[in-house]
């Protein structure tokens, strides 16, 4: 990660979303990093600098933002008219509560709800939580979400729980959001389920070291066609050393089960249809169609 950039971590507290099997009062976390520019900093920046804030999809972490950001950063530190037209206060990015950092700190938590994976809708809880926050506490945010982030993302905003008016404007890239009839009646979004579902069940997940992971994984689908940045991002906190190996910090179990259709994609297109008459949304699907 570029060493131009302040990055300090932080963790947050919040509830879980009660399950049929799991008392409301068992707490999760989740972890967060913010991203600020160290040259020329300001103590009070302007009343139009933006917060950028970062949601990852399922099975990655919040470090898979950093080459996004690195740019982003650049980019405005290199065309100072731009610069002056729009300011980046600074960038954050989270872990779902079973991903990253998050799904270590939460291990225990996470069993004792029946290693049960989490939901847009419980996502949604972190997003507002951390929304609610001093930290951004006046900032003006745009919110950047990835496939099924975006569910988690549009509930937060849609439900009125995520303080909207703090938001000018949401990204949604590859969205995982649909309504239920769409489901249903496209038999393409049913195989990619299948697909995905299928993927997560049989993949390898622990490795003898880092090295031999990402040798592994630059051969195969899909981790053969990433940018090298977002590979080596993957490797190095994507998977958390044991004592005997390496190995995915998402438990596939997790994966698998987020994966699977829910009522929080569903409820997440009805918020959508509420949103976009109040602030602009903007959507980005990926060059390579390879899944969506």
């Amino acid at each position: 990660m570029n060493s131009a950039l302040e990055i300090v971590n932080f963790v947050f507290d919040t509830q879980i979303v009660p399950t049929q099997n799991t008392p409301p009062t068992v707490s999760l976390k989740f972890t967060a990093k913010r991203y600020r520019n160290k040259a020329g900093q300001r103590l009070d920046p302007a009343d139009s600098a933006l917060t950028l804030l970062f949601v990852h999809g399922v099975g990655y972490h919040k470090e898979s933002w950093e080459p996004c950001i690195e740019v982003i950063f650049q980019h405005f530190n290199a065309d100072k008219a731009k610069a002056k037209l729009t300011e980046i206060r600074e960038a954050w990015a989270i872990d779902w509560q079973d991903h990253g950092d998050a799904a270590l700190l939460n291990r225990q938590a996470l069993r004792a709800r029946g290693d049960q994976g989490i939901q847009p809708n419980e996502l949604a809880v972190a997003l507002s939580t951390f929304v609610n926050s001093p930290h951004v506490k006046g900032h003006i945010l745009v919110g950047i979400a990835y496939s099924l982030g975006s569910a988690g993302l549009l509930l937060s905003v849609g439900n009125g729980t995520g303080n909207a008016q703090t938001y000018c404007s949401l990204v949604l890239i590859d969205p995982i959001v649909l309504t239920k009839e769409l489901y249903h009646n496209d038999l393409q979004y049913q195989a990619t389920s299948k697909f995905l579902i299928k993927g997560a069940k049989t993949r390898r997940d622990a490795w003898p070291s880092k090295d031999i992971a990402s040798a592994w994984l630059s051969k195969r689908f899909p981790w053969s066609g990433w940018d090298p940045r977002f590979l080596r991002s993957f490797v190095e906190h994507g998977l958390e050393q044991t004592p005997d190996d390496v190995r995915l910090k998402c438990d596939k179990k997790h994966e698998v089960s987020s994966y699977s259709p829910s009522e929080g994609i569903f409820e997440a297109a009805k918020a959508f249809s509420r949103i976009c008459h109040n602030m602009p949304i903007h959507v980005i699907w990926g060059e390579t169609p390879d899944l969506t």
